[in-house]
């Protein structure tokens, strides 16, 4: 019985699996992050600003330092909440095709973090999706297929996420 229950669990977390459907829910992730920010950065400075909705120093008093944030670590001012978006834009753009997507999912999920924790009020249930799925890319092969990434390793089709798969996707 326990043998059994020791090769279930062995195929089911470390059978080889292909790539692509990493890969395009990266590309499809990625896009939707590109999405959000570019609708965020028209509220920005009423909602993230130190002059907005949750200004600097009423945040300092509610949460001194007990969340994390990147506009904790800058000037308090409006071309800083402006400069985390763009660095969060940038990476969404790489995730959605793939350069340097490890990375580029770190950093979305750093900046994602960083403004749902600047202004708890802002976020919702979807924002918490966001943030675990990014954090999720980080650790996948998301890399491995339909990205940059594959093109620059030579791997230009869609490639398998473990070994015992074909170089051509198919896993035995």
């Amino acid at each position: 019985m326990l043998h059994t229950i020791a090769d279930a669990w062995q195929a089911f977390f470390h059978a080889p699996e292909p790539a692509a459907p990493a890969g395009v829910f990266r590309l499809l992730f990625g896009l939707v992050m590109v999405a959000n920010t570019l609708l965020l950065f028209g509220d920005a400075r009423r909602l993230l600003g130190p002059a907005g909705m949750l200004g600097a120093e009423h945040y300092r008093r509610k949460y001194g330092r007990r969340r994390f944030t990147l506009y904790a670590l800058l000037p308090q001012t409006d071309a800083s909440v402006y400069a985390v978006l763009g660095v969060q834009l940038v990476a969404a753009l790489c995730l959605a095709v793939g350069l340097w997507t490890r990375p580029s999912a770190a950093v979305t999920f750093l900046t994602l973090v960083s403004y749902s924790n600047r202004n708890p009020a802002m976020t919702h249930g979807g924002d918490t999706v966001a943030r675990l799925l990014a954090f999720l890319l980080i650790f996948s092969q998301a890399g491995k297929a339909v990205s940059v990434d594959a093109l620059l390793a030579g791997e230009a089709g869609p490639q398998p996420a473990g070994e015992g798969c074909t170089r051509r996707g198919a896993c035995g």
